[in-house]
């Protein structure tokens, strides 16, 4: 992969997140330890001392109605910049199971 390549922004979203902004702000830095990450109101920017960048945006936190049962669900869009595909994967795969609850 060339270096053009690697500058291009990677961008995903995940829609319907099951969780809220506490859960997200909790769970996130956790998940990274190796990451500089700076915790923003509505998302976070976290960069890594080889250039690797995401940034993350929140949308607003809404309320999904199951009978008598409400659920906080965000959508989340991540930037990725200097990140080749194997690393944007692997990143994906920590965040999803990061925010896995009860075990699937």
């Amino acid at each position: 992969m060339n270096s053009e390549q690697l500058n291009k922004a990677t961008v995903i979203s995940c829609c319907d997140m099951g969780l809220s902004y506490s859960d997200f702000f909790r769970v996130y830095p956790k998940l990274f330890p190796d990451a500089n990450i700076a915790l923003k109101s509505d998302g976070a920017h976290s960069s890594w001392k080889t250039g690797e960048k995401v940034d993350i945006s929140l949308s607003k936190e809404k309320t999904r109605t199951l009978g008598f049962l409400k659920f906080p669900i965000i959508d989340i869009q991540l930037t990725f910049e200097n990140m080749n595909p194997a690393c944007v994967k692997s990143y994906m795969q920590t965040f999803h199971q990061g925010f896995q609850k009860g075990g699937g």
